[in-house]
């Protein structure tokens, strides 16, 4: 028979357990007292040695920052003004191609629905204009 597992202590049992007596209590603060205060103190000397001088490395966010753009941008330079109009310059060129694009489609469209058309109003004109030449044929045989 094989031998019982030991009972995790990350399992749904062990964190549904009783809560510990008295005595185990006392057992705990002497485990808790022998244990170091801080992280730095569990290392190994060499290793804290390594810890301390990577708090002391400089940081990402410290050093010369740039001013925000808020206070930066209530004044533009010359160059930049004419940047920023040849940009606007462009953006209207390009929405004037892009109505004139639409426009040129919304015709298209409105032919080909045209086109389209219902067949029983395509066969009623052709009906009607069988007609009118048949009655223009009939004329031009009583003139004859």
């Amino acid at each position: 028979m094989a031998k019982a597992k030991p009972q995790s202590t990350r399992s749904r049992a062990a964190k549904r357990a009783v809560t510990p007596d008295a005595s185990d209590a006392v057992a705990i603060e002497k485990v808790v007292e022998s244990m170091p205060a801080t992280h730095e103190e569990a290392l190994p000397a060499k290793q804290r040695v390594h810890y301390e001088i990577a708090s002391l490395s400089a940081r990402g966010d410290s050093g010369i920052q740039k001013p925000k753009l808020a206070a930066r941008k209530k004044a533009l330079s010359a160059k930049a003004r004419k940047r920023m109009e040849a940009s606007q310059d462009r953006a209207e060129a390009v929405m004037e191609q892009m109505a004139k694009k639409v426009q040129k489609r919304t015709k298209s469209v409105k032919i080909i629905k045209d086109r389209r058309g219902a067949w029983d109003e395509i066969n009623q004109k052709a009906e009607r204009e069988k007609a009118r030449l048949a009655a223009l044929s009939q004329l031009l045989h009583e003139k004859e």
